[in-house]
């Protein structure tokens, strides 16, 4: 009878490790996701940042792609999201780089300067040329390994031309 407890003891025990390794796992693995997603965030962000901040103006922008024109250089910039491949690209005359991948969602705003002195009302830009702001927002989501869930981060910004 005293076996049997024992036995009964052990494996509760047993089966209670086991449950704390597998989480630990799990969360192990959604944080080292998330920390490569901000860190791929950051540095695309970074990167769209400086450009936004060096263009004089913005050639055209649609839903997937925003083209810049710098001042420094005669080659503009593009910055093209593929939702099928869920890429943003970067491509600058004859070198074009992957910013970013895993990217479920991406959104690229123009603003216009504020017309009033209301702080943050900042009117959409219909025509790129009188862009003077451009805001964007994205989603990047990495499957956790073995599991149905998702690792996810959201990276948002407004930029002004600081050379319009």
């Amino acid at each position: 009878m005293e076996l049997l407890v024992a036995a009964a003891i052990a494996t509760a025990v047993a089966l209670g490790a086991v449950s704390f390794y597998i989480f630990s796992i799990k969360s192990f693995a959604a944080t080292s996701n998330y920390t490569v997603l901000n860190g791929w965030s950051r540095n695309a962000s970074d990167m769209i940042s400086r450009d936004v901040r060096n263009a004089n103006g913005v050639a055209s922008a649609t839903t997937n792609q925003l083209t810049l024109n710098l001042e420094s250089d005669p080659n503009p910039v593009t910055y093209t999201y593929d939702p099928a491949g869920q890429t943003l690209s970067r491509v600058q005359g004859s070198s074009s780089q992957i910013l970013l991948q895993n990217l479920t969602s991406l959104t690229w705003s123009l603003y216009q300067t504020p017309t009033n002195t209301l702080y943050g009302s900042f009117p959409p830009a219909a025509d790129p040329a009188l862009a003077k702001f451009v805001s964007f927002q994205w989603n990047c989501a990495r499957p956790v390994s073995g599991a149905q869930s998702n690792s996810a981060t959201l990276q948002t910004a407004l930029i002004e031309l600081r050379n319009r």
